[in-house]
């Protein structure tokens, strides 16, 4: 399975409830989507990536 990431620089995901996998630096967290939308003015939003949540997309990103 290929991992297509957004950045959160070029696109923030919707403000709404639905699940998202956000990437920082490696580290993967599955976070409603207006968590990270509404952070969108902190410039720390720079470094972070993001991916529609998917079952398949996390069992891939926390395989071992």
């Amino acid at each position: 399975m290929q991992i297509n990431w957004i950045k959160c620089k070029e696109q923030m995901p919707q403000d709404d409830d639905s699940d998202i996998i956000v990437s920082d630096q490696g580290t993967y967290y599955i976070l409603p989507s207006y968590m990270i939308s509404r952070m969108r003015r902190s410039a720390i939003m720079n470094a972070y990536e993001w991916m529609p949540y998917t079952e398949e997309a996390w069992k891939e990103l926390t395989r071992k």
